[in-house]
């Protein structure tokens, strides 16, 4: 069967995105506040759209200019809308429909308010009112962040009120680092200290806290929750429904936005920490449920190989990495492992990238006329592959001549040995116009000869030749 063919089966039976999603989707352009957990679910965000065949370019902008940026068609996406703290920002876009919010909230359970660590909270102090009660203890300090922050604002507006009895306590403005050290220095020493706490936060993960409550709405209402929801421009669902679909599944709780924040706010970078998370593959799967890439042209993306040297010294004796994927969820049966199919639309994929390494490009091909068919082929399914695994595809080749190219595919888990599916190919050299095999001849030559060599001292795979029958009883 001819790969042009094979190509166009599997591209039916995987899907694409839908026909009604535009070119311009392929570009997303997403606006990005300053603040670690929208530059932590941006990120994601990010990774995962390149993952699936997009590019993407990020702006980071004061919110307003982000709600501008969207409403002009200077924008796509926001991941960052806080509310009730951006509402009467955001709130003249949305009344004239100039952006959209999405229904349900990228985070649910954020918040804002007082905190104390654990011991404090057990002493007795739970509640604003209590506050006032153990102004010797808390030595009548309260820790806030920086000056004329909203969460400092609210702390002096209860002390020049006299509100819940503050009026004889003082204000430390010291920003969020210097704060969190004397919360440090209170726990190790096991002083008592109030102090403005927020999730998601790292601090969550590395102090033990307790959130007061009975705030009557200085932090604004139910004691200083908030949500985080995701906004696009007018239109934007219409136009690229497989994007707002990753979009919608994009969801976190405060504990994962704080563990992502955390490497972050240790100057790890943000696309690195996104990746790794995106390796998890119950949350990748979960993140990706029905998705696909962008257009028939991505459902082989391919990895960059480095070129084989054809002079000087000999390429490294390995096998090529010739794909690379998580395992889509579109890819799965009832039991979430992946159909046999896939197998096969994986192997064909790291075929399409070989024939790239070799320089029988879609531009070679046009150029030449000329293509590879796939003459045979032979998968041994040796593991069960899970929704959301990342594999890759190693490809070695195993034998050529004149015309053909004996080669061997293995499916692995990323970075890992034991091979969990294995096929035996046999490619042939053909001229288009007839169709009619050819001889390989030029540069095409050399780097099958080159690839030959590179691959002569590897071992022979233990599945090559394996034929299927059941064996023979005696008698």
């Amino acid at each position: 069967m001819g790969r042009s063919i094979i190509a166009l089966s599997l591209a039916l039976l995987t899907g694409s995105a839908s026909a009604a999603e535009q070119d311009t989707c392929r570009n997303v352009r997403m606006g990005v506040v300053s603040w670690t957990d929208v530059i932590a679910t941006s990120a994601v965000a990010e990774v995962l759209l390149q993952g699936l065949g997009y590019q993407v370019k990020e702006t980071r902008a004061a919110q307003q200019i982000i709600f501008s940026g969207l409403r002009d068609d200077r924008l796509d996406v926001f991941l960052g809308y806080w509310s009730p703290l951006m509402d009467n920002n955001i709130r003249p876009f949305v009344e004239k429909q100039q952006v959209r919010v999405l229904d349900q909230p990228s985070l649910p359970d954020a918040q804002a308010t007082l905190a104390v660590p654990d011991y404090v909270y057990a002493g007795g102090l739970r509640t604003f009112a209590d506050i006032a009660k153990y102004q010797e203890q808390l030595d009548g300090r309260i820790y806030g962040i920086e000056p004329g922050t909203g969460a400092n604002k609210g702390i002096n507006r209860m002390i020049a009120e006299n509100r819940f009895g503050l009026g004889q306590f003082r204000l430390v403005e010291s920003g969020e680092a210097g704060m969190l050290t004397a919360v440090r220095r209170a726990i190790k020493r096991q002083d008592w200290i109030v102090f403005f706490g927020w999730k998601p936060h790292p601090m969550n993960l590395d102090i033990r806290l307790n959130y007061l409550s009975g705030s009557e709405g200085v932090y604004g209402p139910n004691e200083g929750r908030a949500t985080v929801s995701v906004v696009t421009a007018t239109g934007y669902a219409q136009r690229c429904p497989n994007i707002d679909r990753l979009l919608h599944n994009l969801t976190f709780t405060a504990e994962q936005e704080s563990h992502l924040m955390a490497p972050i706010m240790a100057r790890e970078e943000p696309q690195k920490v996104a990746r790794d998370a995106s390796r998890r593959p119950r949350t990748l799967a979960r993140w990706r449920d029905h998705l696909r890439r962008p257009g028939r042209s991505r459902s082989c993306a391919k990895l960059a190989q480095p070129s084989l040297r054809l002079k000087g010294n000999r390429p490294p004796m390995r096998a090529l990495k010739t794909y690379e994927t998580p395992v889509l969820p579109e890819w799965t049966d009832y039991n979430r492992h992946m159909r046999d199919s896939n197998y096969l639309l994986l192997f064909s994929c790291a075929t399409d990238a070989l024939m790239d390494h070799l320089g029988l490009d879609s531009a070679a091909r046009e150029a030449s006329g000329n293509s590879l068919f796939t003459l045979e082929v032979h998968i041994n399914y040796l593991r069960e592959v899970k929704e959301g695994t990342p594999v890759e595809v190693r490809t070695q080749l195993l034998d050529h001549d004149l015309k053909r190219l004996h080669i061997f595919h293995s499916l692995h888990r990323a970075g890992e040995e034991q091979a969990l599916a294995v096929s035996e190919q046999m490619l042939l050299h053909v001229r288009m116009d007839g169709p009619k095999a050819t001889p390989f001849t030029g540069e095409l030559q050399e780097r099958v000869q080159a690839l030959a060599e590179a691959h002569r001292e590897l071992p022979r795979p233990e599945h090559v030749g394996r034929v299927i029958g059941l064996p023979k009883r005696a008698g």
